[in-house]
């Protein structure tokens, strides 16, 4: 995946892939789509200056959003490289963030560790972003009002970000986690991948049938309704559905 390199952070080249446009605007208009809806349930007129805090909030939010992706993935990366596993670099794409080994985990306590640095950190930084949100929003200036709900907003989109990471689709963290149970129970690192990739390959699809879903026109408990939302989440499924199918495929048979 050819990118943009920003240099190296903590010993680490980050590199950013042209697609990741596509995940700062999905901040950006999350955070003015909801920013508004708060405007208009507060029957606030929307002045100029408003626009312009409107807009400065939301590209806050947007910056904010990927360096949290960003985060996650150094997460990983940090947590890994103190146990000994190698990392040559972490590169942001529209679906999120890779951060590339130079080896595999070497045992299963390794890999459990490292797959769960990156979900814990997001639900960390959610939980204090939404208190400094609830915070700014005793703040009397209209303009902390923003940065209150751009703060709230970015709260709720670390956790989900967390939860989203720990459901057990190879080869995300949820994955990972899953195959580093299975390897200590089976001790046998191919059969554990073998296993988690299926299952992996199963909640992909469940995810693109709900997407497809989503994009109809049918409601879905959580997830909502809508056709940008619901083909996004058909995209990431179908993604990740493949990934865990190469893997899978590559080991071959048992």
């Amino acid at each position: 995946m050819k990118s943009f390199s920003l240099g190296k952070i903590f010993g680490i080249e980050v590199g950013l892939h042209w697609s990741v446009l596509l995940l700062a605007y999905i901040g950006f208009a999350m955070a003015s789509g909801n920013i508004t809806s708060a405007l208009k349930l507060a029957n606030h007129p929307q002045t100029l200056y408003i626009t312009l805090a409107l807009n400065i909030s939301s590209i806050l939010v947007a910056v904010l959003f990927v360096a949290s992706v960003l985060a996650h993935e150094f997460a990983h990366a940090l947590v890994g490289r103190r146990l000994g596993v190698g990392f040559k670099g972490i590169t942001l794409f529209a679906l999120g963030g890779i951060a590339q080994m130079t080896e595999s985990p070497p045992t299963a306590k390794v890999e459990f560790l490292m797959a769960g640095a990156g979900p814990l950190y997001s639900i960390v930084s959610g939980v204090v972003f939404f208190l400094a949100g609830i915070l700014l929003a005793y703040l009397p200036f209209v303009t902390m009002k923003f940065a209150a709900t751009s703060f709230l907003l970015l709260g709720i989109v670390n956790v989900w970000l967390g939860l989203f990471n720990l459901i057990p689709m190879w080869p995300t963290d949820g994955g990972r986690l899953l195959r580093s149970g299975l390897w200590a129970l089976t001790k046998n690192q191919k059969v554990s991948t073998y296993i988690a990739g299926y299952i992996g390959m199963a909640f992909a699809a469940m995810f693109v049938v709900t997407g497809i879903a989503m994009s109809v026109g049918i409601s879905i408990p959580v997830f909502g309704v809508g056709i940008s939302s619901g083909l996004w989440m058909a995209l990431i499924g179908a993604l990740i559905f493949f990934m865990a199918r190469s893997e899978v495929l590559r080991i071959g048979k048992l």
